[in-house]
């Protein structure tokens, strides 16, 4: 970090691009698939944090891979899920495989927990069997949190095998208080 001449200690802070952010998390995003490891993952995405802003997470949260889309829930939780919200709804309902799990988790804490409006009106429209089947079930478990359903049946994902359960409490973890 670049320091202010004759202003003290005062640090510059520096907006990453995406390319940077991908170069210096180096491959986090392996460990959030099935929570591998997540303490090394969050630590460090969460490092690279201040030097992200707004604009950055939510191309993350939008963006064309499942990897990037994982980045920037991370990154939603850690500054303001709520502020994010748009961003979270996106990337869910434009579905990009591996990131649906985590993505309906944090749909979940955003509307469970901080107040968000469900977008059920664009849950109605979407693809159901998207992934073999893995997005409605997705949205099951968004909709179980509601306490609308019954818990969805199989307990992980039926495509990729992911806990809903381990990354909603993972996402939750790394929220701020309301």
């Amino acid at each position: 970090s670049d320091v202010f001449p004759g202003v003290g200690r005062f640090l510059l802070r520096v907006t990453m691009t995406e390319d940077q952010f991908f170069a210096e998390a180096q491959g986090a995003y392996m460990k959030l698939i099935h929570l591998m490891e997540p303490d090394e993952a969050k630590a460090t995405i969460l490092a690279l944090a201040p030097r992200c802003d707004d604009v950055l997470t939510a191309a993350l949260l939008t963006g064309d891979s499942w990897r990037e889309r994982l980045y920037g829930l991370v990154l939603a939780c850690h500054k303001d899920i709520a502020y994010l919200f748009p961003g979270v709804v996106r990337g869910f309902l434009d579905v990009r495989g591996i990131s649906s799990v985590p993505a309906a988790s944090v749909l979940s804490i955003a509307i469970c927990d901080f107040g968000c409006p469900c977008p059920s009106e664009q849950f109605a429209d979407a693809n159901l069997e998207a992934l073999d089947g893995e997005f409605g079930w997705c949205i099951a478990c968004i909709q179980h949190d509601l306490g609308l359903t019954a818990p969805p049946s199989p307990r992980s994902g039926p495509n990729y095998d992911q806990s809903y359960a381990k990354h909603r409490e993972l996402y939750r973890s790394l929220c701020r208080p309301e």
